[in-house]
């Protein structure tokens, strides 16, 4: 019998390298925080005063290997497969099983690689970031799952133009669920707070679109005998059509039996 031997979790593309932060990683990744610590701070909690030491970094090792196995969280660093360079961490964390099947993601990106200035690559990275939504779709469909809680940044610039925002929230109103989307506000500059506010504005407007043309198929004249279950307060029009496709057409039918059939 081995002890001590366990899987190694990575992720390997054509240029990029995911893993599990090592020992090994200290000097490179504080150098890369050291260096980008003026454009990490408006994004990230307040740092410790230790947060750049050794021994910081050994403690988060040991917390990154603790998490994984106890499979809580996957933090892990990107790296550069052409140099080996560290360019940022990924990092998925409160993970949760069972009904909820929740988790929450984050990410950061040094400074010196965060900006693209290569337009095809722009926009590569602008169509991946909507084929992730509609991946995100997919698994909605694929698990039957009730909605969809978008919390957090849809976009990594408060400078968004239409189309991108356009394309977005069309692949959110492809998602079959109800959808709560929350785009959060950075307590930053007073410039920058007003960008966020008129991006904020501009993505709910078109999730509003969604949502009306929604509520338009509610409201649609019903079929004789068919009452108009979306007048019950928690029932939506997604669930309203499956009792309807069910054979629950009217109030009178809306029993405990053919409820938790559905």
């Amino acid at each position: 019998m081995m002890l001590g031997l366990r899987r190694r979790i990575r992720v390997e593309t054509e240029r990029m390298t995911l893993r599990l932060p090592e020992h090994g990683d200290w000097r490179q990744w504080s150098e890369v925080r050291e260096a980008s610590a003026e454009f990490l701070v408006k994004w990230e909690p307040v740092w410790s005063n230790d947060h750049l030491t050794r021994r910081a970094f050994t403690n988060r090792v040991y917390w990154a290997q603790r998490a994984e196995a106890q499979g809580q969280a996957l933090p892990t660093l990107l790296i550069r497969r052409a140099d080996q360079q560290l360019l940022g961490a990924l990092t998925l964390d409160n993970i949760r099983r069972g009904p909820a099947q929740t988790g929450t993601f984050g990410y950061w990106i040094g400074a010196p690689f965060a900006r693209i200035d290569d337009p095809h690559k722009r926009a590569l990275v602008r169509q991946a970031r909507v084929d992730v939504i509609k991946r995100v779709g997919a698994v909605v469909h694929e698990n039957g799952a009730a909605f969809v809680v978008v919390a957090g940044d849809l976009f990594d610039s408060p400078s968004v133009d239409k189309a991108t925002v356009a394309a977005a929230c069309s692949a959110i109103g492809q998602m079959e669920a109800r959808i709560s989307e929350h785009t959060t506000m950075l307590v930053t500059a007073e410039t920058e707070r007003r960008e966020q506010a008129s991006l904020v504005d501009r993505v709910l407007y078109r999730v509003g679109e969604v949502f009306t043309a929604v509520n338009q198929l509610a409201t649609n004249p019903l079929r004789s005998g068919h009452d108009r279950l979306t007048d019950i307060k928690g029932i939506g029009p997604v669930y309203a059509g499956k009792l309807y496709e069910a054979g629950t057409v009217s109030y009178t039918h809306l029993t405990l039996p053919t409820i938790y059939s559905v």
